[in-house]
Protein backbone atom coordinates (compact mmCIF):
# COMPACT_ATOMS: atom_id res chain seq x y z
CA UNK A 1 0.00 0.00 0.00
CA UNK A 2 0.53 2.78 -1.22
CA UNK A 3 -1.63 5.97 -2.29
CA UNK A 4 -1.86 7.03 -5.78
CA UNK A 5 -4.66 9.48 -6.34
CA UNK A 6 -2.77 12.01 -3.97
CA UNK A 7 -1.23 15.75 -5.24
CA UNK A 8 1.73 17.16 -3.39
CA UNK A 9 2.29 20.48 -4.70
CA UNK A 10 5.71 22.51 -3.03
CA UNK A 11 4.50 25.66 -3.43
CA UNK A 12 6.66 27.45 -1.79
CA UNK A 13 7.18 28.77 2.08
CA UNK A 14 6.42 32.29 3.74
CA UNK A 15 7.67 34.05 7.00
CA UNK A 16 5.09 35.14 9.85
CA UNK A 17 6.21 36.59 12.89
CA UNK A 18 9.83 34.60 12.47
CA UNK A 19 8.64 31.55 11.87
CA UNK A 20 9.15 30.10 8.20
CA UNK A 21 5.60 27.96 7.17
CA UNK A 22 6.23 25.97 4.52
CA UNK A 23 3.18 25.57 1.85
CA UNK A 24 2.30 22.10 0.32
CA UNK A 25 -1.27 21.94 -0.56
CA UNK A 26 -2.05 18.17 -0.85
CA UNK A 27 -5.34 16.67 -1.61
CA UNK A 28 -7.37 13.70 -3.06
CA UNK A 29 -8.60 13.75 -6.37
CA UNK A 30 -11.81 12.82 -5.56
CA UNK A 31 -11.99 15.58 -2.56
CA UNK A 32 -10.78 18.06 -5.06
CA UNK A 33 -13.01 17.43 -7.51
CA UNK A 34 -15.92 17.91 -4.97
CA UNK A 35 -14.53 21.33 -3.87
CA UNK A 36 -14.03 22.28 -7.29
CA UNK A 37 -17.82 21.44 -7.90
CA UNK A 38 -19.10 23.72 -5.25
CA UNK A 39 -16.88 27.04 -6.13
CA UNK A 40 -18.15 26.32 -9.47
CA UNK A 41 -21.71 25.90 -8.40
CA UNK A 42 -21.40 29.14 -6.29
CA UNK A 43 -19.65 31.17 -8.77
CA UNK A 44 -22.53 30.52 -11.41
CA UNK A 45 -25.70 31.36 -8.81
CA UNK A 46 -25.41 34.59 -9.98
CA UNK A 47 -25.56 34.53 -13.32
CA UNK A 48 -28.46 31.50 -13.29
CA UNK A 49 -30.35 33.73 -10.92
CA UNK A 50 -30.41 36.56 -13.40
CA UNK A 51 -31.20 34.28 -16.60
CA UNK A 52 -34.43 32.73 -14.66
CA UNK A 53 -35.40 36.83 -13.87
CA UNK A 54 -34.87 37.91 -17.64
CA UNK A 55 -36.61 34.61 -18.64
CA UNK A 56 -39.81 35.26 -16.10
CA UNK A 57 -39.83 39.07 -16.84
CA UNK A 58 -39.86 38.30 -20.68
CA UNK A 59 -43.09 35.98 -20.48
CA UNK A 60 -45.29 39.08 -18.57
CA UNK A 61 -47.92 40.23 -20.65
CA UNK A 62 -48.11 43.42 -22.27
CA UNK A 63 -50.70 45.60 -19.88
CA UNK A 64 -54.29 46.67 -21.62
CA UNK A 65 -57.41 48.19 -20.64
CA UNK A 66 -60.56 45.99 -20.70
CA UNK A 67 -62.70 48.12 -22.64
CA UNK A 68 -60.02 50.01 -24.88
CA UNK A 69 -57.46 47.27 -25.87
CA UNK A 70 -53.58 48.25 -25.69
CA UNK A 71 -53.05 51.63 -23.65
CA UNK A 72 -53.07 54.83 -25.73
CA UNK A 73 -49.99 56.74 -25.40
CA UNK A 74 -50.19 61.02 -26.14
CA UNK A 75 -48.72 60.07 -29.61
CA UNK A 76 -51.37 58.36 -30.34
CA UNK A 77 -53.29 61.91 -31.85
CA UNK A 78 -55.13 60.18 -34.65
CA UNK A 79 -58.81 59.52 -33.50
CA UNK A 80 -60.30 55.72 -34.39
CA UNK A 81 -62.13 55.12 -37.44
CA UNK A 82 -65.78 53.49 -37.24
Amino acid sequence: GCVVDFFHLDIGAFTIAGRTIQVFPIGNIADLAIIAGVVGVLLSQKAFQRFILERETAALPVPTTPEAGPVATEADSTPPTA
